[in-house]
């Protein structure tokens, strides 16, 4: 059974609370205990989210952790900056944009960094990335099992509420025919609704991420348990 995350993508603090409010209220009801929150640093991706810099809201932040699991995806140009931020966060998770970094000296900063610290890593990529480099991917995985993937299967990242890229399937396939299936554990983040999720089932996908389907209904109970219902 695929675990569900909830993606929050929110341009302000109040908004974040807010909705951390509501699902607080339901977290028991439904089965949510996992939460992803994304940085948008509107350099890296087009959009810009809330980054929480003053102490205050950082402490208020560390305090998700005691009633969620937070993972933070870092859609951000300098990834070893916002990695800190996320540590400092206390984050378990968090998933790295290896696009611009693979191979270089912040990635295995991070990586070393993330074991020092119990820190679980998932890396990721624009879904064109992924697929150019597969093999390349595919080899890093296979000598560095510990890593999670996040396969993004949406065309824009950063962005709620766009199509669903089918060409996520092909990758899938990929890593189905090249990985034993148990091996890799493997997230999958865009545009997860109650019909693309259909076109996934055959495959190892251990956590589905769900953003807009499920969070544009946060404040309408009966919408949301609907929703939440026909994905799980």
């Amino acid at each position: 059974n695929m675990k569900i995350i909830l993606a929050l993508l929110e341009k302000d603090y109040w908004e974040l609370d807010t909705k951390f409010g509501v699902l607080l209220n339901i977290k028991d009801e439904l089965g949510i205990n996992n939460i992803q929150i994304d940085f948008c640093d509107g350099i890296f991706v087009e959009n810009k989210t809330f980054i929480p810099e003053e102490d205050i809201e950082i402490k208020k932040m560390k305090a998700y952790n005691s009633s969620f699991d937070v993972e933070y995806h870092i859609m951000c140009k300098d990834q070893l900056k916002y990695f800190y931020l996320a540590k400092n966060l206390n984050a378990k998770k968090i998933i790295i944009h290896i696009d611009d970094i693979f191979d270089s000296d912040n990635m295995s900063l991070i990586l070393n960094e993330a074991k020092d610290n119990n820190i679980k890593i998932f890396i990721t990529a624009k879904l064109d990335f992924l697929l150019k480099n597969k093999e390349k991917i595919l080899s890093f995985l296979k000598i560095n099992r510990y890593l999670g993937l996040q396969i993004m299967s949406i065309n824009k990242i950063g962005l709620q509420g766009q199509d669903f890229d089918y060409r996520c399937i092909e990758l899938l396939s990929f890593l189905k025919q090249n990985f034993l299936d148990d091996e890799l554990n493997i997230q999958l983040d865009g545009a997860i609704n109650n019909e693309s999720i259909k076109k996934i089932k055959n495959y190892n996908v251990n956590s589905k991420i769900i953003g807009s389907y499920l969070v544009k209904e946060i404040y309408n109970d009966k919408a949301f348990y609907k929703n939440f219902k026909e994905l799980t």
